[in-house]
Protein backbone atom coordinates (compact mmCIF):
# COMPACT_ATOMS: atom_id res chain seq x y z
CA UNK A 1 0.00 0.00 0.00
CA UNK A 2 3.35 2.53 0.15
CA UNK A 3 2.24 2.68 4.20
CA UNK A 4 5.35 3.01 6.57
CA UNK A 5 2.43 2.18 9.85
CA UNK A 6 -1.07 1.55 9.71
CA UNK A 7 -3.15 1.51 12.25
CA UNK A 8 -6.99 0.40 12.17
CA UNK A 9 -9.63 0.80 14.51
CA UNK A 10 -12.19 -2.24 13.44
CA UNK A 11 -9.53 -4.84 13.23
CA UNK A 12 -9.64 -5.16 9.54
CA UNK A 13 -8.02 -3.77 6.86
CA UNK A 14 -10.99 -2.52 5.21
CA UNK A 15 -10.97 0.60 8.13
CA UNK A 16 -11.64 3.62 6.07
CA UNK A 17 -10.91 5.89 9.37
CA UNK A 18 -7.03 4.59 10.49
CA UNK A 19 -4.23 5.78 11.76
CA UNK A 20 -1.49 5.76 8.93
CA UNK A 21 2.02 6.98 8.43
CA UNK A 22 3.21 6.96 4.45
CA UNK A 23 6.51 6.28 2.96
CA UNK A 24 7.83 10.34 3.23
CA UNK A 25 6.31 9.98 6.90
CA UNK A 26 2.93 12.05 6.56
CA UNK A 27 0.82 11.09 9.05
CA UNK A 28 -3.11 10.39 8.05
CA UNK A 29 -5.78 10.35 11.09
CA UNK A 30 -9.13 9.34 9.31
CA UNK A 31 -7.64 8.63 5.77
CA UNK A 32 -5.15 6.68 4.23
CA UNK A 33 -3.45 9.46 2.02
CA UNK A 34 -2.09 12.16 3.88
CA UNK A 35 -1.11 15.33 1.56
CA UNK A 36 0.82 17.06 4.51
CA UNK A 37 2.95 16.25 7.32
CA UNK A 38 -0.34 16.21 9.09
CA UNK A 39 -3.81 15.58 7.31
CA UNK A 40 -7.12 14.98 9.19
CA UNK A 41 -10.04 14.07 7.34
CA UNK A 42 -13.68 13.49 9.39
CA UNK A 43 -16.92 13.22 7.60
CA UNK A 44 -18.77 15.06 10.46
CA UNK A 45 -17.72 17.47 13.84
CA UNK A 46 -14.51 19.25 14.29
CA UNK A 47 -10.94 17.79 12.36
CA UNK A 48 -8.87 18.53 15.66
CA UNK A 49 -9.44 19.99 19.45
CA UNK A 50 -6.17 21.59 20.89
CA UNK A 51 -7.16 21.30 24.94
CA UNK A 52 -5.19 22.92 27.29
CA UNK A 53 -5.00 22.92 31.58
CA UNK A 54 -2.91 25.74 32.00
CA UNK A 55 -4.45 28.89 32.91
CA UNK A 56 -3.56 31.35 30.29
CA UNK A 57 -5.71 28.42 28.02
CA UNK A 58 -4.22 26.90 24.72
CA UNK A 59 -2.22 28.12 21.77
CA UNK A 60 -0.19 27.35 18.77
CA UNK A 61 2.87 28.39 17.45
CA UNK A 62 4.44 28.90 14.30
CA UNK A 63 8.27 28.88 13.76
CA UNK A 64 10.67 29.18 11.01
CA UNK A 65 13.53 26.89 12.63
CA UNK A 66 13.73 28.00 16.02
CA UNK A 67 12.33 31.43 15.40
CA UNK A 68 8.52 32.02 16.38
CA UNK A 69 6.75 33.64 13.84
CA UNK A 70 2.99 33.70 14.99
CA UNK A 71 0.43 32.45 17.54
CA UNK A 72 -3.01 30.90 17.22
CA UNK A 73 -4.96 30.51 20.94
CA UNK A 74 -5.78 32.60 24.14
CA UNK A 75 -5.45 36.26 24.85
CA UNK A 76 -2.47 35.38 27.52
CA UNK A 77 -0.46 32.71 24.88
CA UNK A 78 0.12 35.19 22.42
CA UNK A 79 1.13 38.85 24.56
CA UNK A 80 4.21 39.50 25.77
CA UNK A 81 4.14 40.71 28.83
CA UNK A 82 1.08 38.38 29.50
CA UNK A 83 -2.21 40.48 29.50
CA UNK A 84 -5.73 39.64 28.92
CA UNK A 85 -8.37 37.07 29.83
CA UNK A 86 -8.08 33.11 28.15
CA UNK A 87 -11.64 33.79 27.52
CA UNK A 88 -10.50 36.15 24.70
CA UNK A 89 -9.09 34.57 21.77
CA UNK A 90 -6.77 35.94 18.91
CA UNK A 91 -3.85 35.93 16.79
CA UNK A 92 -0.47 36.87 17.60
CA UNK A 93 2.94 37.95 16.10
CA UNK A 94 6.12 38.64 17.81
CA UNK A 95 7.25 40.88 15.12
CA UNK A 96 6.55 42.04 11.84
CA UNK A 97 2.81 42.47 10.49
CA UNK A 98 -0.02 40.42 10.54
CA UNK A 99 -1.62 40.25 7.28
CA UNK A 100 -5.05 39.31 5.78
CA UNK A 101 -5.07 37.76 2.28
CA UNK A 102 -7.89 36.31 -0.07
CA UNK A 103 -7.32 35.90 -3.79
CA UNK A 104 -2.99 35.46 -3.07
CA UNK A 105 -3.39 39.16 -2.10
CA UNK A 106 -3.05 40.72 0.90
CA UNK A 107 -6.42 42.88 1.61
CA UNK A 108 -5.75 44.02 5.27
CA UNK A 109 -2.79 44.84 7.46
CA UNK A 110 -1.58 45.23 11.19
CA UNK A 111 2.09 46.49 11.13
CA UNK A 112 3.77 46.04 13.88
CA UNK A 113 3.24 49.55 15.32
CA UNK A 114 -0.43 49.10 15.55
CA UNK A 115 -1.50 50.67 12.42
CA UNK A 116 -4.57 49.09 10.34
CA UNK A 117 -4.48 49.45 6.43
CA UNK A 118 -7.38 48.49 4.35
CA UNK A 119 -5.68 48.33 0.41
CA UNK A 120 -2.45 49.28 1.45
CA UNK A 121 0.05 47.43 3.08
CA UNK A 122 1.95 50.38 4.78
CA UNK A 123 -0.41 52.33 6.75
CA UNK A 124 0.60 55.63 7.95
CA UNK A 125 -2.03 56.19 10.00
CA UNK A 126 -3.73 53.95 12.43
CA UNK A 127 -6.90 53.59 10.45
CA UNK A 128 -5.96 54.01 6.61
CA UNK A 129 -8.06 52.67 3.69
CA UNK A 130 -6.75 53.25 0.14
CA UNK A 131 -8.33 52.88 -3.13
CA UNK A 132 -5.81 54.86 -5.09
CA UNK A 133 -5.71 54.88 -8.89
CA UNK A 134 -9.58 53.75 -8.94
CA UNK A 135 -12.76 55.22 -9.00
CA UNK A 136 -14.46 52.99 -6.37
CA UNK A 137 -15.49 54.79 -3.29
CA UNK A 138 -14.85 53.25 0.03
CA UNK A 139 -17.08 54.19 3.38
CA UNK A 140 -19.79 52.74 6.00
CA UNK A 141 -23.12 52.47 4.97
CA UNK A 142 -25.87 52.10 7.54
CA UNK A 143 -28.78 50.00 6.28
CA UNK A 144 -31.13 50.40 8.45
CA UNK A 145 -31.04 54.14 7.94
CA UNK A 146 -30.45 53.88 4.70
CA UNK A 147 -27.24 56.32 4.75
CA UNK A 148 -23.47 56.13 3.92
CA UNK A 149 -20.55 57.94 4.88
CA UNK A 150 -17.80 57.81 1.76
CA UNK A 151 -14.86 59.39 0.31
CA UNK A 152 -14.15 59.68 -3.54
CA UNK A 153 -11.73 60.25 -5.62
CA UNK A 154 -14.12 60.76 -8.91
CA UNK A 155 -13.88 64.82 -9.40
CA UNK A 156 -10.50 65.37 -7.77
CA UNK A 157 -11.14 63.53 -4.56
CA UNK A 158 -14.38 64.30 -2.45
CA UNK A 159 -16.05 63.67 0.74
CA UNK A 160 -19.92 63.11 0.63
CA UNK A 161 -22.61 62.17 3.36
CA UNK A 162 -25.67 60.72 1.17
CA UNK A 163 -28.71 59.54 2.89
CA UNK A 164 -32.64 58.43 1.21
CA UNK A 165 -35.64 58.71 3.15
CA UNK A 166 -39.27 59.36 1.44
CA UNK A 167 -40.12 62.27 4.97
CA UNK A 168 -40.07 65.93 3.81
CA UNK A 169 -38.13 66.80 7.05
CA UNK A 170 -35.32 63.91 7.24
CA UNK A 171 -32.79 65.83 5.79
CA UNK A 172 -28.89 64.70 5.34
CA UNK A 173 -27.26 66.35 8.49
CA UNK A 174 -23.59 66.69 9.83
CA UNK A 175 -23.77 67.51 13.13
CA UNK A 176 -20.02 69.29 14.57
CA UNK A 177 -20.52 69.38 18.59
CA UNK A 178 -18.06 70.28 21.35
CA UNK A 179 -18.27 71.06 25.16
CA UNK A 180 -15.89 70.99 27.80
CA UNK A 181 -14.98 68.73 30.30
CA UNK A 182 -15.00 65.51 28.75
CA UNK A 183 -17.02 63.17 26.20
CA UNK A 184 -18.17 61.44 29.42
CA UNK A 185 -18.63 64.35 31.98
CA UNK A 186 -19.25 67.20 29.60
CA UNK A 187 -19.84 71.41 30.80
CA UNK A 188 -21.00 73.84 29.10
CA UNK A 189 -18.80 75.82 26.78
CA UNK A 190 -17.87 79.60 27.44
CA UNK A 191 -18.31 82.64 25.16
CA UNK A 192 -15.68 82.60 22.87
CA UNK A 193 -15.33 78.55 22.34
CA UNK A 194 -14.78 77.60 18.51
CA UNK A 195 -17.13 74.67 18.31
CA UNK A 196 -15.76 73.85 14.98
CA UNK A 197 -14.29 75.47 11.66
CA UNK A 198 -13.98 74.24 8.15
CA UNK A 199 -10.37 74.96 6.91
CA UNK A 200 -9.65 75.21 3.59
CA UNK A 201 -5.97 74.74 2.37
CA UNK A 202 -3.89 74.72 -0.53
CA UNK A 203 -0.34 73.30 -1.21
CA UNK A 204 2.75 75.87 -1.75
CA UNK A 205 6.45 75.92 -0.93
CA UNK A 206 6.12 72.38 0.33
CA UNK A 207 3.62 72.68 2.84
CA UNK A 208 0.18 73.26 3.27
CA UNK A 209 -1.55 76.62 4.10
CA UNK A 210 -4.91 78.09 4.51
CA UNK A 211 -6.59 80.29 2.00
CA UNK A 212 -9.98 80.83 3.55
CA UNK A 213 -12.03 78.96 6.58
CA UNK A 214 -15.23 79.69 8.28
CA UNK A 215 -15.59 79.49 11.84
CA UNK A 216 -18.35 78.63 14.56
CA UNK A 217 -18.19 80.63 17.42
CA UNK A 218 -20.49 81.13 20.63
CA UNK A 219 -21.03 84.62 20.82
CA UNK A 220 -22.38 85.39 24.64
CA UNK A 221 -22.94 83.48 27.34
CA UNK A 222 -24.87 80.32 26.79
CA UNK A 223 -27.26 79.00 28.93
CA UNK A 224 -30.68 76.25 28.95
CA UNK A 225 -32.45 76.73 25.37
CA UNK A 226 -29.97 79.71 25.17
CA UNK A 227 -26.91 78.86 22.96
CA UNK A 228 -25.60 82.73 21.08
CA UNK A 229 -23.60 82.12 17.52
CA UNK A 230 -21.29 83.53 15.19
CA UNK A 231 -20.26 82.58 12.17
CA UNK A 232 -16.86 84.49 10.71
CA UNK A 233 -15.95 83.75 7.52
CA UNK A 234 -12.30 85.13 6.91
CA UNK A 235 -9.18 84.78 4.16
CA UNK A 236 -5.93 84.83 3.50
CA UNK A 237 -4.97 87.74 1.38
CA UNK A 238 -2.18 88.00 -1.20
CA UNK A 239 1.68 87.55 0.28
CA UNK A 240 0.71 86.36 3.64
CA UNK A 241 -0.06 82.47 4.82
Amino acid sequence: TGLALRVNDDGTLTDTTPFVVDAGGQVGIGTTTPGSVLHTLVSTGRSATFDSSHANGPYIGFNSGATPRAYFGSEPQITSPVTGTAANFGLGVPSGNLVLATSDIVRATITASGNVGIGTTAPALKLHVSLDGTTANTGIYNAAFDSALFTTNVGGGSFRIFGASATASDGTNLNIMRSRGTVASPTDVLSGDTIGAYRFQGWGGGARFNLASMDAIVDGVPGLNDMPGALPFSTTPDGSS
